[in-house]
């Protein structure tokens, strides 16, 4: 069928929560500096990972035990098994490996290629539709980036370029990955992802020693909200959006990081002043984006949280089926999608994966 109906859209809510979650992780790295006590990176990164769990945790054991949510199924385990092991160990050993090579500025350079290497998988392998404006959003934010940290100092290390490179593409594997995930509960996805990074990551510490004298509850309460609430934003601005517009606007992070260092008695100067400048310009231009034309959904069937009231969702439910019932008629069970054509504004979230001729 044919319509012209203008759905309820989820797109400001992912704004505000890829926003609020740059916000917390970016803040996060400078008290993590503080409080590492020249410790094992790989001890302090699973610490982190392990307040994130402690936190997500729990409240993911609740809704699964009064039925508000599930556990990851069978389809769900490859995706989330793939993203804990590249985004929550490899690409953090990655970083550790570059960052014993590389000066500070060079690596913080580097990082920023994780919104590219996101934007890049997102549209050559997961079909996510980037258009000009997009794009042009994205190489603000990395330009505002590379002012960020200023001039590189010291030598380049070709093998710490290439292992900070290399987390950020896992880093971009994970962000696609996760936002195939994220129709599912955010609090056991991320609950789930925490503990997996942080168990192996703390194992390992512990078998090769730490070193260095960490402020142990200090990096929890810092994992626990720059990671735990940063991942589980993260996981509800990736439903909304889709993995390219949530790396851009993700890719704020370094410059809230820095002004919580100039907070901390860091210096900005002129150039993150600019930097600052550019990267809201960016994040300017993509919130203003409107992508609406002519689309077509084929028949999909999955499971997620929904209400009927959003142009998408308008199917019965028949005797028999398990619903879980949230809040302001959310819910959540196995349904179906069938074919539909309409126009109205959109983002390429799980329900808009379609093709386009052109940009």
């Amino acid at each position: 069928m044919t319509t012209a109906e203008q759905p309820t859209s989820g797109t400001a809510a992912g704004q505000l929560a890829g926003l609020a979650a740059a916000i917390t992780f970016g803040a996060s790295a400078p008290f993590t500096a503080a409080f590492a006590g020249g410790a094992s990176p790989i001890l302090v990164a699973g610490l982190l990972y392990g307040g994130a769990a402690v936190v997500l945790v729990p409240v993911a054991a609740v809704r699964v035990a009064r039925g508000q949510a599930r556990p990851p199924g069978p389809g769900q385990w490859p995706d989330l098994a793939v993203l804990t092991i590249l985004g929550g160990i490899v690409g953090p050993v990655l970083l550790v490996v570059g960052l014993e090579r590389l000066s500070s500025s060079v690596a913080s350079l580097l990082l920023n290629l994780e919104a590219v290497a996101t934007v890049l998988i997102g549209a050559l392998a997961f079909r996510e539709h980037v258009g000009r404006r997009a794009w042009t959003a994205l190489a603000l934010v990395v330009a505002g980036g590379a002012l960020l940290v200023g001039a590189p100092a010291g030598a380049v290390d070709p093998i710490g370029m290439a292992a900070v490179a290399g987390a950020c593409l896992c880093w971009g594997v994970d962000n696609n990955l996760s936002r195939r995930l994220s129709l599912h509960d955010v609090f056991v996805i991320s609950g789930a992802k925490a503990a997996g990074a942080a168990i192996p990551m703390l194992t390992l510490a512990w078998l090769i020693g730490s070193g260095g004298t960490p402020e142990v509850g200090s990096l929890l309460v810092v994992g626990a909200i720059g990671y735990g609430v940063s991942i589980g934003l993260d996981l509800f601005a990736l439903r909304h959006l889709g993995a390219s517009r949530e790396a851009v606007i993700f890719a704020t992070a370094p410059f809230v990081g820095a002004v919580v260092g100039l907070a901390l008695g860091e210096p900005l100067g002129w150039f993150g002043i600019t930097a600052g400048a550019l990267m809201a310009f960016g994040v300017v231009l993509l919130l203003r984006e409107d992508h609406e034309h002519l689309h077509r959904h084929e028949p999909m069937e999955h499971e997620h949280w929904h209400t009927h009231d959003d142009g998408h969702h308008d199917h019965d439910h028949p005797d028999g089926l398990r619903v879980v019932v949230g809040r302001r008629g959310r819910h959540a069970h196995l349904h179906v999608h069938d074919p539909v054509e309409h126009s109205h504004p959109h983002v390429p979230d799980e329900h808009h994966r379609h093709r386009h001729d052109h940009g």
